[in-house]
């Protein structure tokens, strides 16, 4: 879920917005999609990443098996078969990678979503936009639950959002047509029964909460969710003008609860879902938003708000590796007292090896683990996460 393209560029890309949605959709993409740079990353700490703990196999050329033994780089082999409709295991990752290193016209399937099992068994998600220049960002969104059972994510044929259950192989349609050019964003809850659809539009746009058994949506009284928790039983969504970010509850039917103005001493920058199993701990971060890589602060700590007064109630810390700490973004929680971060790196001595690596902090300790990476064969890249509550 992160993005290094135009990392350097950041501070160049940063106009002021009036809408939250603007602002946060802009964001990830920047941290989610990784395009890599001509020009020498010499400011770059993270480039010294380096990809040991890929899942094996791989799409993205012409030639080798779909999961190749031995083989680090995810996109190295041929293109995965398309996922059947029976059942699969959970998956951890998925990503694009823009035809991998491909010259000219980028089109077929390597266009298209791929995920990746616990196992490394690689499947195409045949029926989904991924990268599209005619997207918002260049890409259409997928989320993997956080057990890894489902993903969600747009099918252009009839322009719907889909949730697929892999251990089934049944297909749920959200119950509300979706234009591409919207660049919905989404989010599972913890426990996979609902998904957040946000929206970056012009203009005051509601978002949705469907149910992802039965398609059913519901309107939200806002345009950006930023938390689910567990269940969805509060919802919690950010509105923003220009001066303040103001918390917005609402009910899983959508009924609004309250709004609750967020301090100024902090500011939300989380990718995934940031509240907490218990309904009411959001993830904030101190001080004013990062300026790129010209702020060299690391993230180090995260803070806990109440969503019920908007009021800091406490911070932890943790402690990443040196070198990915100032390329490091929050993605949400990953379980009861854990939380998902990820970072981007260019592989040393490998330029055109892109890696994404997610960690796991645990907040009561402060100690971090590597989650996963995945590393590709591109110039260009977009990924995610998955089976991180498992």
């Amino acid at each position: 879920m992160t993005r290094l393209h135009e990392a350097l560029h950041d501070l160049a890309e940063e106009a002021p917005q009036t809408d939250l949605a603007g602002r946060v959709v802009t964001r990830a993409r920047r941290r989610r999609r990784v395009r890599l740079l001509t020009a020498p990353v010499v400011a770059v700490g993270a480039a010294t990443v380096v990809a040991a703990a890929s899942l094996l196999g791989g799409p993205g050329r012409d030639t080798g098996p779909a999961v190749a033994p031995g083989e680090r780089v995810l996109n190295a082999g041929a293109l995965p078969k398309p996922l059947p409709g029976h059942q699969i295991e959970p998956v951890k990752y998925a990503y694009l990678d823009w035809c991998g290193t491909q010259r000219g016209a980028r089109t077929g399937g390597c266009t298209q979503w791929r995920v990746v099992s616990r196992s490394g068994e690689q499947w195409l998600v045949a029926d989904s936009l991924g990268s599209s220049p005619s997207t918002p960002g260049g890409s259409a969104p997928l989320e993997i639950s956080a057990d890894g059972r489902l993903i969600a994510y747009y099918r252009p044929s009839d322009e719907h959002i889909v949730v697929r259950d892999l251990l089934s192989g049944r297909v749920t349609v959200v119950g509300r047509r979706v234009s591409q050019r919207d660049a919905p964003a989404l989010m599972f809850s913890g426990d996979g029964r609902r998904l957040a659809i946000s929206f970056n539009t012009v203009g005051p746009v509601h978002a949705l909460l469907a149910d992802t058994a039965t398609g059913e949506v519901h309107e939200l009284p806002g345009g950006w969710v930023i938390g689910l928790g567990k269940d969805a039983s509060t919802v919690t969504l950010a509105e923003d003008d220009g001066k303040r970010t103001t918390l917005v509850l609402a009910g899983p039917d959508g009924s609004l609860r309250r709004r609750v103005p967020l301090s100024p001493k902090l500011h939300f920058e989380a990718l995934g879902n940031a509240l907490a199993s218990d309904g009411h701990t959001l993830l904030a971060l101190p001080g004013p938003e990062k300026k790129g890589l010209s702020d060299p602060t690391p993230l180090d700590t995260v803070v806990l708000v109440d969503v019920r007064t908007g009021k800091e109630i406490g911070r932890r810390h943790f402690r990443l590796p040196e070198e990915t700490s100032r390329l490091a973004y929050v993605v949400g929680w990953a379980g009861e007292t854990k939380i998902l971060l990820t970072a981007s790196a260019i592989v040393p001595r490998r330029k055109e090896i892109m890696s994404d690596r997610a960690y796991v902090a645990d907040l009561n300790t402060g100690r971090t683990q590597t989650f996963g990476t995945i590393s590709l064969w591109a110039s260009e890249t977009d990924t995610t996460f998955g089976d991180f509550g498992s």
